[in-house]
C-alpha cells in the first residue's frame, strides 16, 4: 500500500506542467516596468514605452502572436534572456534558456500616438502562422495563454484573440473521402 502511494506521489510530481490544471499562463502589456497589471493609463501624445510580461510555464520555448493597435509600433526591445525572431509588430519570441515557471519581463514595446486621442494594444494571431499561442517544449504542444492588452482611459478592454493553438490541417479532405476506403461492400 505504501509503495503504491509513493508511486502515485512520484507520478504527480513528475507530471508535465501542461497537463496540470493548477498551472496558469498569461501574456500581458503593462504601462509599468515593475508591475505587470497596469493595463490602463490616460491618453498620451508622442512616444511611450509599454512592457511585455509573461507568466510562463517551465519549458516554454516560443511565444507567437501579433499586436493589434492604432498606435505606431516604433520598436520592440527584448530583455536579457529573450530573443525576437519576428518583427516588432508580429514577434516570434524565444527564451535563451529553459525557463522555470514564473513571471518574466520579456521586453519593452515602444509605441507612438501622433494625435493623443488614445488607443489600445491588443493581441491577435500572427499573420504568418495564424496563432496567438505559446509553445511548451516539454510536451511539444501549443497553448493559448490569457492575453491582456493595454488601453487608455475610456476604451474597452481588449478581447481575447480568436485563434486555434491546435495543429491545423494542411490537406483539404472531406470526412467521407477519408472513411470511403474502410467501407465494406454489402
Amino acid at each position: 500500500m505504501f509503495r503504491a502511494a509513493l508511486l502515485l506521489v512520484a507520478a504527480f510530481a513528475l507530471w508535465p506542467p501542461a497537463a496540470r490544471a493548477d498551472v496558469w499562463m498569461a501574456v500581458r502589456v503593462s504601462a509599468s516596468e515593475t508591475e505587470w497589471d497596469v493595463w490602463t493609463t490616460e491618453p498620451f501624445l508622442g512616444e511611450r514605452t509599454l512592457y511585455l510580461w509573461g507568466l510562463l510555464w517551465g519549458g516554454t520555448c516560443e511565444l507567437d502572436f501579433s499586436f493589434a493597435t492604432p498606435f505606431e509600433v516604433v520598436g520592440l526591445k527584448m530583455r536579457p534572456g529573450f530573443e525576437n525572431r519576428g518583427s516588432a509588430e508580429s514577434p516570434l519570441i524565444t527564451p535563451d534558456t529553459v525557463l522555470s515557471y514564473g513571471l518574466y519581463l520579456i521586453g519593452e514595446l515602444d509605441v507612438r500616438d501622433a494625435v493623443g486621442t488614445g488607443g489600445r494594444v491588443c493581441f491577435e494571431p500572427s499573420p504568418d502562422t495564424q496563432r496567438a499561442c505559446v509553445l511548451e517544449c516539454g510536451v511539444g504542444e501549443w497553448y493559448q495563454p490569457d492575453f491582456i492588452g493595454f488601453r487608455t482611459t475610456g476604451l474597452q478592454y481588449c478581447p481575447q484573440p480568436t485563434t486555434s493553438c491546435f495543429p491545423i490541417s494542411v490537406e483539404a479532405e472531406s470526412w467521407g473521402r477519408i472513411k470511403a476506403p474502410y467501407r465494406t461492400a454489402n
